[in-house]
């Protein structure tokens, strides 16, 4: 709320005496000093006067509260609240299995939206779940043919989805289709689908201005032309009449998305490059775009951006001084073949990761708190590691986790969680030129199965002691072979869910080594089965 519609509402609650206003209700105004008094504008109250008495009856309707807590959301949630469930195919089939995500816009400020995104992912699994039924004909078929053989044929189709941006522009969504039926690997796709966050209209691309084709054309050549000769190299012959071919008609057939930097596109698997390149993805700033929509441009005060993985160029103003540098990762793998040295060059200068890792996501995130270089590494067993380095590139963080959602200031990270099994944990972090900064103690497994389709129990083997509040004694008992999902840990605690959906709490002791957990004197490996624990 206004500061001046606050001051006036002050003097207009207490002039007009409105009735029902209690002094809770008057806690929410400022004090009438002479000195706040003097500093309404005479001029501002006709024009705010329509205001005030709209403000003043929803603080008598009890509605500012709810307004305020909506604006608080929206700043975490970029404007708009979605949530992604997952979707599995049911077979019984143990040769084959699929797993799809599903979007689904949570929040009741854009109706349209949310029925266009809804209409659209029931057709999307309905077709999905036919996919799979084709794939498991093709696998027992496959495995039939094997019969007395010691090999098995595996088929599997993994969908999933990224939000890369949600606002009130427009909802963008990155899917990734991974497809394995036999053979030495797998494909991957990966394609946009964009919708209007007003009316849930799709924005395809032969809707948009040629011009911004033209300039998401451009921009993909100069960064193919720049790129370094080990990249240029690693190139298909001809790979530039391909790229031709592919802007042919425009934007139109072209897969794209968006995100808080600009118009993203991408060339798939074997198309200019060998399957070992990957999907090759390039960013066109919104600035770039000649004739781009005006409703569609966010406000440019944050954005994240994906680095190529595999070598190609990308500018940015880094230090904020206008001027756009090149930046690009280089790698150099062991003799083994097992791990690789990530080196990012950002102009003149250099950052390479301190350890090998078997792959590396490096990230520039444009925020508030400064501009930043985030990698995301990954190591044996799964383990990840997020390096953090400000514009001087200069270490600033370190952290073992993966990265979930980055947010301006904020990220959601995924942080491996070892406790009565092995869980992933959704930690809220805030970042700036210290660090990061984890924003709470809990542990947050991402296990509820009230929200999460494919929630992961764990069984009790002896009768357990748990109490149905997290400040109140033990004295409810869980019986021999009932299930619970852990869903959070204080460091002593757990909170868990019951099989009928009810929330219940157990206190836990770390033995000496910290290698394992001890429940009223029970080691949890002789309390529960079925913990699922990484190596």
């Amino acid at each position: 709320m206004k500061k001046k519609t606050l001051l006036l509402m002050g003097v207009v609650v207490l002039s007009l005496g409105l009735g029902g206003c209690t002094g809770k209700d008057l806690e929410k105004l400022p004090e009438l000093t002479e000195e706040v008094i003097s500093q309404i504008p005479e001029e501002s109250v006709d024009e705010v006067m329509d205001e005030v008495f709209e403000e003043a009856e929803k603080i008598l309707a009890g509605e500012e509260q709810k307004e305020d807590k909506e604006e608080d959301r929206d700043e975490d949630e970029e404007g708009m609240e979605v949530r992604i469930q997952k979707h599995a195919y049911d077979s019984d089939y143990e040769y084959m299995d699929g797993s799809c995500e599903v979007v689904e816009v949570v929040d009741e400020d854009h109706p349209e939206l949310k029925k266009a995104v809804d209409q659209w992912f029931e057709g999307y699994v309905q077709k999905f779940d036919e996919e799979c039924a084709l794939h498991k004909k093709e696998a027992v078929e496959d495995n039939a043919e094997l019969e007395g053989d010691d090999y098995r044929m595996y088929h599997s189709l993994d969908y999933s989805v990224e939000v890369t941006r949600a606002d009130e522009g427009m909802l963008s969504l990155c899917f990734s289709e991974y497809l394995y039926g036999g053979g030495a690997h797998g494909m991957t796709t990966v394609y946009g689908v964009n919708f209007d966050a007003t009316t849930g209209e799709i924005i395809q691309g032969e809707s948009l201005p040629a011009s911004v084709a033209d300039a998401v054309k451009q921009s993909v050549v100069r960064d193919l032309e720049e790129s370094t000769e080990e990249v240029k190299e690693m190139l298909f012959p001809g790979y530039m009449d391909t790229v031709e071919a592919h802007f042919a008609q425009g934007l139109k057939g072209v897969d794209f998305w968006f995100d808080y930097r600009g118009l993203v596109t991408c060339f798939q698997q074997y198309d200019i490059a060998p399957y070992a390149a990957g999907i090759i993805r390039f960013t066109v700033p919104y600035g770039d775009l000649s004739g781009f929509p005006e409703k569609w441009i966010p406000d440019g005060k944050f954005y994240f951006a994906g680095l190529s993985e595999s070598g190609f160029s990308d500018h940015f103003d880094t230090d904020g001084d206008g001027r756009e540098e090149e930046v690009y990762l280089t790698s150099k793998t062991d003799e083994d073949g097992y791990y690789s040295e990530y080196t990012l060059h950002v102009g003149e200068g250099t950052i390479t990761l301190e350890e090998p890792g078997f792959y590396c996501e490096p990230y520039f995130i444009h925020s508030s708190k400064g501009n930043f270089f985030l990698f995301n590494e990954s190591f044996e067993s799964d383990w990840h590691t997020l390096y953090l380095y400000d514009s001087s590139l200069k270490k600033v963080g370190e952290v073992d986790a993966s990265v979930g959602k980055i947010m301006d200031g904020k990220m959601k990270l995924y942080i491996r969680h070892d406790a009565f099994g092995t869980w992933q944990v959704v930690k809220p972090c805030a970042y700036d030129a210290d660090g990061f900064h984890f924003l709470e103690e809990i542990d947050r497994i991402d296990n509820d199965p009230r929200t999460k389709e494919q929630a992961t129990g764990i069984t009790l083997k002896k009768d357990m002691k748990y109490s149905t509040d997290p400040d109140g004694e033990e004295n409810e008992l869980l019986e021999k072979g009932s299930v619970i999902y852990p869903i959070a840990d204080t460091g002593s605690q757990i909170t868990f869910v019951t099989e009928d959906r009810k929330e219940g709490y157990f206190r836990y002791e770390k033995e000496e080594d910290g290698a394992g957990r001890i429940v009223d004197g029970v080691p949890e490996f002789d309390l529960f089965d079925n913990m699922p624990y990484a190596s």
